[in-house]
């Protein structure tokens, strides 16, 4: 015991004193910490533009309702008739919207919804933008009290299909970010601890 003393204080110093010990007790953290923070500051900005968007309804009877829900959601909604989508898709790439909802007539019996974008909606987002659509087509059919309908696709939430924009230097996985920040933050983990395995091993051997 009278031994351990001053080998454990030589241990501590010698870790101390070194640059490796700075490194990674003090900066590799705050390295992680930036690695998991910007992506999150990056989605939250492209979560923000992708709320822009416009909705084009070739049903006739949906937009008002969905525009409003959407509207109660976070999104700027701006209603165009439909054919225009040649020039949506410019405005697009233009980054003066998002992306663009069209609902066609299967919104009324499938509760099916098209989201074009350069990037995917999100998971969480596209199913918020799913259940609106579902919900405003499952209201308009309840209140058409002449025949009697198939709900089943609308009870079950209906279906979102993602259309990604051609776009030259814009990545079209919308999880990229969230990827890249738990693959570095391990490989940074893996490193420290490979680093102050190999020191431990060393102290040992000296020993």
């Amino acid at each position: 015991m009278k031994g351990l003393i001053p080998v454990m204080k030589r241990e501590y110093l010698q870790r101390v004193r070194s640059k490796w010990f700075v490194f990674g007790t003090v900066l590799a953290p705050v390295f992680l910490i930036g690695m998991m923070v910007v992506p999150i500051i990056f989605e939250s900005r492209n979560q923000e533009a992708r709320r822009n968007i416009a909705l084009v309804d070739e049903t006739g009877v949906l937009s008002a309702r969905v525009a409003s829900r959407l509207e109660e959601a976070g999104f700027t909604v701006h209603p165009v008739n439909p054919g225009s989508e040649e020039r949506l898709v410019q405005q697009v790439s233009d980054g003066e919207f998002g992306g663009f909802i069209v609902l066609p007539q299967e919104a009324l019996t499938r509760g099916r919804v098209e989201y074009h974008g350069e990037s995917g909606p999100g998971t969480i987002t596209g199913l918020s933008i799913r259940g609106i659509v579902a919900q405003s087509a499952l209201e308009y059919r309840l209140g058409q009290a002449d025949n009697q309908m198939e709900y089943e696709a609308l009870f079950g939430g209906g279906e979102l299909e993602v259309v990604l924009l051609e776009s030259e230097g814009i990545g079209a996985n919308d999880d990229a970010p969230e990827f890249l920040g738990a693959f570095f933050g391990a490989m940074m983990l893996y490193m420290v601890i490979l680093l102050y395995a190999v020191a431990v091993m060393r102290a040992t051997l000296e020993e």
